[in-house]
Order: structure tokens, then sequence, then C-alpha cells
């Protein structure tokens, strides 16, 4: 999903996590352009302007309501992984993981870099996975955040289809920035896949980690619950008997399921 908020999200924990001179210089050495390593700040600001345009010429109380009821649910899972993290992690890993110096002017946009700033840790950084327990418990953390992430740029988007798109002339600059932030996207994407396996923790300042590095991450929040309530005690392949708390049984024997409960989406 690359929608405005997530392409500025985007933008915004990359501007804060390249300061980072190893990872500047490793996705230079990966083919990162220079421009685009300085461009970032500079698309976040016009984005931006143009975000603000469009929330002055459409109003929307009821969606800006619906966003922000999102962002709310996204930073109160935050902060319970902050708790899990604080227990065991100095505090400067713990603020970069949390991305508490990403500050964007919208409130919106910082929510959606924070958690993708987060969730990329998570996915990315050995040292957040021990602190959070045991693989299937930082999956479904993982899962949870991912879930409650793309519930809040969902809301983003509605907030971003008014009724009468002709009344509103910032829309078309507004898709142009979406296309010039895609290509920049898609360039660090393209970069951040030659890091060798060492620098895997490094992309986690970058709040992206493409498709195959680092754990994996998806399915829905719901399947967070059963999971927990089937957690109690571990499955056993011979028992028939219905459960609802893990993949045997619910998902069935299908080629997704990899045993003992464990189930990757494809999708």
């Amino acid at each position: 999903m690359t929608s405005y908020f997530h392409l500025l999200g985007l933008l915004a924990v990359a501007d804060a996590g390249l300061k980072n001179a190893d990872l500047a210089q490793a996705l230079t050495k990966a083919g990162f352009a220079k421009s685009d390593l300085e461009g970032a700040h500079k698309m976040l600001g016009e984005g931006e302007k143009l975000l603000e345009k469009y929330v002055d010429a459409d109003v929307n109380r009821i969606a800006d309501h619906n966003v922000h009821v999102a962002g709310a649910e996204l930073e109160m899972w935050a902060q319970t992984v902050k708790f899990l993290l604080k227990k065991s992690l100095d505090a400067e890993l713990v603020q970069t993981a949390m991305g508490t110096k990403i500050h964007a002017h919208d409130h919106t946009v910082t929510v959606v870099a924070q958690g993708l700033r987060l969730l990329a840790m998570i996915r990315a950084d050995e040292r957040i996975q021990k602190a959070l327990g045991d693989e299937r418990k930082v999956r479904d953390i993982g899962t949870r955040g991912w879930a409650l992430l793309h519930r809040l740029l969902a809301t983003t988007e509605t907030r971003l289809d008014p009724i009468h798109p002709e009344a509103i002339p910032v829309l078309a600059e507004m898709s142009v920035m979406t296309r010039n932030a895609r290509v920049w996207f898609t360039n660090l994407d393209a970069a951040a896949r030659k890091l060798p396996a060492p620098q895997l923790g490094l992309l986690g300042l970058l709040g992206h980690v493409p498709d195959g590095m680092g754990m994996p991450v998806g399915g829905t929040g719901f399947s967070v619950v059963l999971h927990e309530r089937g957690q109690t005690e571990a499955p056993d392949l011979l028992d028939k008997r219905p459960t609802s708390g893990w993949s045997i049984g619910r998902q069935g024997r299908n080629s997704e399921n990899l045993g003992k409960g464990w189930v990757d989406p494809t999708f």
C-alpha cells in the first residue's frame, strides 16, 4: 500500500533515518543516489503543504474523527510495545525504535512514520525481537501493529476521497507528488534489497524492510487474538477437536500450514 499518507510517512521516517551515517553510506554503496538521500526532506515538506491545502479545501469532520481514532489505537499499540522493550533495553535504543525524534508537521503523518519505524525495527533488529519474547509472540505483536497501521492508512484514504473532487484543484498537484514519491520509494526499495545480511538491522531506521528480508509480517489482527487464546497449551497434531487458537483445524493442513500452529500468509 502506497497511499498519500503512507508515502509521506515513509518520507518522514527515511528523512530521520538517513541522518545515520552508516545507513546513508550503505545505501549509497547499494546505488541510492545522493540526490535521493537529500530529497526526502524536501519532498516531505512539499507533500505536507499540499495536504494542508487539501484539508482547508475539503472539511470533513467525520472522516477526521475516524483518522484520529485509528491513529490513537496505533499509538496505544506502540506504547504497549515500548513497555515491553523498556524492561531489557537501554533507553536510547527504545527511543530509536519508537521514533521519538520523528516529527512531521502533520500529526497523522508523524503517527504513520513512527508506526513504520517501530514495525521495521521489530522486523529487522534482533535485539528488539529478543526483548519482546519468543518468535510467535513477536510475530503476533508485529501482525497486530501491521493491522492497526493499515487500518489507519485506510481511514486516510477515505479522508482524501472527496465527494466533489472537481472542486479541489490541489488534488492534481497531490497526484503529481504521489507519482514522484513512488519513484523515490522504488529507488529506495531497490537499494535496500542490495544490503548484505550483516546490515539488515539498519533497515529498521528506514521504516521499510523489503519483502523477503527480515521477519515476515502480515495477516489480520483477529488472528492474533486466536493465537493468544490457543497458546495456553501446545497443539496436538493428533487431536481432532475443534480449535480456534491454532491453524490446525481452523486453517486445515494446507500448503500454508507449517506445523504447530504456524501459518505464513501468501498474500
